[in-house]
């Protein structure tokens, strides 16, 4: 804008946000993040250590695991070393690359795993050195969760067919194995590109390729309601630990943030003008990381949408982030962008 006395142009500032809503009238100390350094570990060609695509936190936030182009799930305790030297490979199942993991809600030791070209499912106890349960499927996993009790796991396969795998009592009585339930299937009508639980575990959000989040009831996965949010692919959703709100991220670069106990949109954030990859709440609640296709992550206040850390910087754009379910300690992960970089994963906050 221009002032009509000097004619000097002059650069819109940000409203402010309510007072209710800021740190101080909450009573929220918020952490100096500007001050904190990304702990990192990169590979080079040449390593198996060279792709990471997913990382992700166990329910007590003591390790950390990630998978990529290995054959195996690596773990990680962040708190003591960020260190591959010093990481802990589950072998002894997957014959090819590991694509994808799901920590157990119920046990913080325990871990699921999945390779989309062998097609095998392998449940593992981190403390020991061969798996519990292996178990081939029919399709090929992308993606798949622990339901919030720990009693059912949901899958999306390649084409974003979603299912359900349940515990199962053998013949002794003693020992219980994961199986496929065929009673549960639901085929949606545009593919599927993430999803979260509610905290209670009855229902499931889904973000799709249409731009919308689709609702399914759970376990029972008969779908609920469409949400439309964005122009384009709708390719992140996250929910807030209190249970009330729902982020999420598009390739419009909008995140929008909607209550999922009224049902309805709450506010619309924009902090970067690419295309967002990733969605993270802290666990306080407090703070929202955005992954973009940018090499830095953003951390903006969760109440007011205002940026609070700019660039956490990164070696290349990330393809997973997560925050510690218990600290401020975000963890990422992803390639670096040129040919001859190789795998990273990176750990900022208090460690």
């Amino acid at each position: 804008m221009a002032s009509k006395d000097s004619g000097i142009f002059m650069t819109p500032r940000a409203p402010s946000p309510p007072w209710h809503m800021t740190f101080s009238a909450r009573n929220v100390i918020p952490p100096n993040f500007t001050a904190f350094s990304p702990r990192e570990v990169r590979a080079s060609k040449g390593t198996s250590f060279l792709t990471v695509t997913q990382v992700g936190w166990n329910i007590d936030g003591r390790k950390l695991a990630t998978c990529g182009n290995e054959k195996f799930p690596r773990i990680w305790e962040p708190e003591k070393a960020v260190d591959a030297k010093q990481t802990i490979p589950l072998t002894g199942c997957h014959t090819t690359t590991a694509t994808a993991f799901a920590w157990s809600t119920k046990h913080p030791e325990y871990l699921c795993s999945f390779s989309e070209d062998d097609k095998k499912m392998a449940f593992w106890d981190v403390r020991a050195k061969l798996p519990i349960q292996t178990l081939t499927t029919r399709a090929r996993l992308s993606q798949m969760r622990y339901s919030p009790d720990g009693e059912s796991i949901m899958t999306v396969d390649e084409d974003s067919i979603v299912s359900t795998l349940i515990p199962q009592k053998q013949a002794d009585l003693q020992k219980v194995e994961w199986q496929p339930n065929p009673d549960v299937k639901y085929e949606p009508e545009n593919d599927i590109t993430d999803f979260k639980f509610n905290h209670v575990g009855d229902l499931v959000f889904l973000s799709t390729t249409r731009g919308a989040v689709m609702v399914l009831e759970y376990p029972t996965l008969r779908k609920v309601e469409n949400i439309d949010l964005h122009v384009g692919a709708c390719t992140a959703v996250d929910l807030d630990p209190k249970g009330r709100f729902m982020a999420t991220g598009g390739s419009d670069a909008i995140i929008n943030i909607y209550d999922i106990v009224e049902m309805m949109p709450t506010r619309t954030l924009s902090v970067v003008d690419v295309p967002i990859r990733g969605l993270s709440y802290s666990f306080d609640g407090e703070y929202l990381a955005v992954a973009s296709t940018n090499s830095s992550i953003i951390i903006a206040s969760s109440v007011t949408g205002q940026p609070l850390h700019r660039g956490v910087p990164l070696p290349g754009p990330p393809a997973s982030i997560a925050w510690s379910p218990s600290k401020h300690i975000l963890a990422s992960c992803g390639d670096h962008p040129s040919a001859s970089g190789g795998g990273w994963i990176s750990c900022f906050g208090l460690l």
